[in-house]
């Protein structure tokens, strides 16, 4: 009896000892994360409606240039401040994150590239033939498959490996193809990569079009497991990756070698602060890359409204007004003029290094889908005939035959 009291005795000390150790690295830890924070860059209106919120506004913020300001969050504050942002101004994103980039600290100094490519309908019947063969079946089977993931948020094990189904798929699909190539864009703070199809242009292969689409999902929500979220993210935005990827079909399929080049890109986490676009917009313009246009496809298959968004703000007037011709010509559907807020969507990041830019979206902003950043972002929510989702199918294989060949 003796020796087992003194084992129970000295086991007790030994979990004592542990559960002080335990409490002292938890402690620690808090202490990091409190001490660590997070730059972003948002407009005056969200800077005023974060300011609104007492436990935000103690971290303060710094005005750079008119209407613009940088505050600093503690990583911890980011997806509320989305979901505030989102619920409060209608805007899906609406901020950016920084990384400590001084170049996208003052916009002031990009410089803007020259001399301007025009854009013009040239009316050609070969276009319209092809745009005949977007297939909402297609359509609708890759939205079903990427929504299928628990979620794709930038720092999990499915944000990576539905990364990893979308580079697959892009392989498989241009199989045919040697000269067509696909790559990992990797970003070294986080795990998600992004997803790049480059289809080399003949004529001018330093003048490039850009179609693109984030794949990231999230749902909104003190979610501490970030694993277990549940983000299906069928319209936003399995939806624009599964344009991307039957534009990408098409292509292959007729063998079509464009005279500019053409690039699709799958960004990765996009939800919180545009990080996936920023980056590559960034290092194309270091690496002074041509841009003649970029087409943003983020929520396609929505039919909340008769017309679909030309989105106005934060957008450059010729390629949207590019954009509109397009859709009265191969797309033939009612579109209405919109505004999506500061820093919505990818497009943005294009827009920052002053290369042209445009989103386009499912429908008009009063109609938007309200069960995005939800786990009802399902297919049960969306148009499943793929008759909306296949309106930006013959919009972005048009935007990409018009624009990458003459």
């Amino acid at each position: 009896m003796k020796d087992l009291i003194m084992k129970t005795f000295r086991f007790s000390g030994y979990l004592c000892v542990f559960c002080v150790f335990a409490v002292i690295e938890f402690l620690s830890g808090c202490g990091k994360n409190k001490a660590e924070t997070e730059r972003i860059l948002v407009d005056g209106e969200a800077y005023k409606l974060i300011l609104s919120q007492n436990d935000i506004q103690e971290h303060g913020a710094v005005s750079y240039q008119e209407d613009e300001y940088w505050l600093n969050i503690e990583p911890d504050k980011i997806e509320e401040i989305s979901a505030l942002i989102h619920e409060t101004l209608h805007r899906c994103g609406g901020f950016f994150s920084d990384d400590g980039s001084a170049l996208f600290k003052d916009p002031v100094n990009i410089r803007t590239f020259a001399p301007r490519v025009p854009y013009f309908i040239s009316d050609r019947a070969l276009i319209e033939h092809l745009v005949g063969k977007v297939s909402q079946q297609n359509l609708m089977a890759s939205i079903v498959a990427l929504s299928s993931f628990k979620n794709r948020y930038y720092t999990t094990s499915t944000g990576v490996s539905s990364q990893k189904y979308i580079f697959d798929r892009w392989t498989e699909l241009s199989q045919a193809n040697p000269e067509v190539e696909v790559r990992y864009f990797e970003h070294k703070k986080w795990k998600q990569p992004s997803v790049i199809l480059t289809i080399p242009g003949k004529t001018f292969p330093e003048e490039k079009v850009i179609l693109g689409g984030h794949a990231d999902s999230i749902q909104m929500g003190l979610i501490f497991n970030k694993e277990k979220m549940e983000a299906p993210g069928a319209d936003d935005n399995a939806s624009g990756i599964a344009v991307l990827t039957e534009v990408i079909r098409i292509l292959m399929e007729e063998h079509i070698v464009p005279d500019r080049t053409i690039e699709f890109m799958a960004y990765a986490a996009e939800e919180v602060g545009l990080k996936g676009s920023k980056e590559i917009a960034e290092l194309y313009y270091q690496q002074n890359q041509n841009v003649v246009g970029v087409l943003q496809l983020d929520m396609t298959a929505y039919a909340g409204s008769p017309s679909i968004g030309v989105i106005t703000d934060f957008t450059d007037p010729e390629l949207t007004e590019f954009s509109r011709n397009l859709i009265d010509h191969y797309v033939k559907t009612p579109w209405v003029n919109d505004r999506c807020g500061y820093a919505c969507s990818d497009h943005a990041s294009w827009t920052r290094f002053k290369y042209p830019a445009v989103t386009i979206h499912e429908t008009s902003a009063r109609d938007n889908n309200k069960k995005i950043h939800s786990k009802l972002d399902t297919i049960q929510y969306i148009d499943q005939s793929g008759a909306r989702v296949g309106l930006f199918g013959r919009l972005a294989l048009a935007f990409a035959l018009e624009l990458g060949t003459y």
